[in-house]
């Protein structure tokens, strides 16, 4: 009887749990999700002095860019010993400015870097960073939605236990 008695408490802290989490999927925006959604009218070449690695300063100037909200995707041209590196950025110039972006990275670490010549061409056909990614999102490929545990599930997997 005791058995039956952990048994049932188990059940119901399960089931519970079980409905006590949110439906809703979670609302945070992340700059990987404003990058899909940019129409990328421009690309700009930014000669860009002072980064001493493409990993760490790469990905800071990487992640202020992206930060404005014009930024689909920003690529470098990096080489160690190499006193000017080129970041070639991907842009909708209706939200972000090419003076705009010189100075998110002229603000960065304490004025790390320079910014020297910056070229930007037109795209030919505008297009969001989506369709150029054949519409495959970044990232690992897993998505993952919220899903909730029904009461037939959970009765069939503590079945499958006592059989």
């Amino acid at each position: 009887m005791k058995k039956f008695g952990l048994i049932a408490w188990f059940f119901i802290f399960i089931l519970a749990a079980c409905q006590s989490g949110s439906n809703t999927e979670n609302k945070d925006i992340t700059p990987e999700d404003i990058a899909r959604s940019v129409e990328i009218t421009h690309i700009a070449e930014i000669e860009v002095e002072g980064m001493t690695c493409e990993m760490g300063c790469g990905g800071d100037i990487r992640k202020a860019l992206r930060g404005t909200g014009g930024v689909a995707k920003v690529d470098f041209d990096f080489e160690d010993d190499r006193q000017v590196n080129i970041a070639r950025v991907q842009f909708d110039s209706q939200t972000v400015e090419a003076e705009e972006m010189k100075k998110v990275i002229l603000g960065l670490n304490k004025g790390q870097f320079k910014v020297g010549n910056i070229e930007t061409k037109v795209m030919s056909k505008p297009e969001s960073s989506t369709e150029k990614s054949g519409n495959k999102e970044s990232g690992s490929g897993v998505q993952m939605k919220n899903s909730m545990l029904s009461l037939s599930d959970f009765v069939g997997i503590v079945a499958s236990w006592f059989l």
